[in-house]
């Protein structure tokens, strides 16, 4: 299953290399938004009103200004962008600078050794071009020299590293509420996280929600009301989250985590302690004989799936989970498709739950 991600992720990277890719054609090559989205994330990181007010003025240019604008000041720009990176993307972008040698660099798809997202980190960017041949099964990248000197100088800067490592927590628990609670009004987002991880005034919450969302994209902000609504990419629209976060009870309380159980929330192993959970996998063993790596992937790609649909929907669960199942457990009997089901839904309805603020269907249950 993995490979076919793979494939599907991979084919999407179409940009035109030639082994004689010149330096002065790079820039020309991205698109506008994506040049001025870096000036934003450079304005963003400086909280500097001048330099927002650079972006509007931009925004008028035709794109060959924007270009050479950006040629001069990129060095600036890529600077403040590292800045926002977490310590997965500087490592990568680290060893990728070691093992690029040549005008170009071609790696076999069996032989990549950074993450899927890194490489949309390079491309997204204006890092790099890439490109993936199907019939070759190679990716072939292409950052100009001037670029990857300057990265490499960027790199070693002690200050980047700092900002690096600070950001990387500070998004790993960002992810970790997200998990937990889906969607947040900013005043309760900012409540609730200095009293798990710690001390942070709601403007600089802003801040760095702001910046991963223009970053990753992993959280939204929008306003509401006197405040402000933060929620994850489970809600497509911003009318959905608003539906969703309208049907909340307002008299419940958010319910409240150990720093911990919210990691264990965050990475998906919160409920491999649920009783339910222990008896589907020696189910599992005994009568689809999966081993411990299979067990892991009918985790990731059942249970945990049915888990997050349930949260937002609990009929698209069953429908999604009932047709998997027959797809990829083709002699499955129905007796142990029912149990398999029951199972599964038994551990969403005891894990924390967006619509109940934290809280499992079981424990909101209990107090009716």
């Amino acid at each position: 299953m993995f490979d076919n991600i793979r494939y599907e992720f991979f084919k999407n990277y179409k940009d035109k290399i030639g082994k004689e890719e010149k330096e002065e054609d790079y820039y020309n090559y991205f698109k506008k938004e994506q040049l001025e989205r870096l000036f934003k994330i450079n304005a963003v990181v400086q909280n500097d009103s001048k330099e927002l007010s650079k972006i509007a003025v931009l925004g008028t240019k035709p794109k060959k200004e924007v270009v050479e604008a950006f040629k001069k000041e990129k060095k600036k720009i890529y600077a403040n962008l590292l800045k926002c990176m977490d310590d997965s993307i500087r490592t990568q972008l680290n060893y990728y600078l070691k093992i690029y040698q040549d005008n170009i660099l071609e790696i076999a798809e069996n032989r990549l050794k950074v993450s899927l997202h890194f490489i949309e980190f390079l491309n997204y960017n204006c890092l790099a071009k890439v490109n993936y041949s199907s019939s070759k099964k190679i990716l072939t990248f292409y950052t100009p020299l001037e670029i990857r000197k300057e990265l490499e100088e960027l790199l070693k800067d002690k200050k980047i590293i700092k900002c690096s490592k600070e950001n990387s927590v500070i998004y790993s628990n960002f992810h970790d509420m997200i998990s937990t609670y889906g969607i947040l009004p900013l005043k309760v987002f900012n409540t609730l996280y200095n009293k798990v991880y710690s001390k942070i005034k709601e403007e600089k919450l802003f801040d760095y929600i702001l910046l991963n969302n223009i970053i990753d994209d992993n959280i939204r902000l929008v306003p509401l009301d006197d405040d402000y609504l933060a929620y994850g990419l489970g809600f497509e629209e911003e009318d959905d989250a608003f539906t969703f976060f309208y049907q909340q009870d307002e008299s419940l309380d958010y319910k409240e985590f150990k720093k911990e159980d919210m990691i264990r929330i965050g990475e998906g192993t919160y409920h491999e302690d649920f009783k339910e959970y222990k008896e589907l996998c020696k189910f599992l063993e005994k009568r689809l004989h999966l081993e411990k790596s299979e067990l892991k992937e009918f985790d990731e790609n059942f249970i945990l799936d049915y888990i997050y649909s349930y949260e937002l929907d609990e009929e698209v669960a069953k429908k999604n989970l009932k047709r998997n199942l027959s797809k990829m457990y083709k002699d499955l009997k129905p007796k142990d498709a029912t149990y398999i089901s029951k199972q599964i839904l038994s551990i969403a309805r005891n894990h924390p739950n967006f619509l109940w603020k934290g809280y499992s269907y079981n424990e909101i249950k209990k107090k009716k």
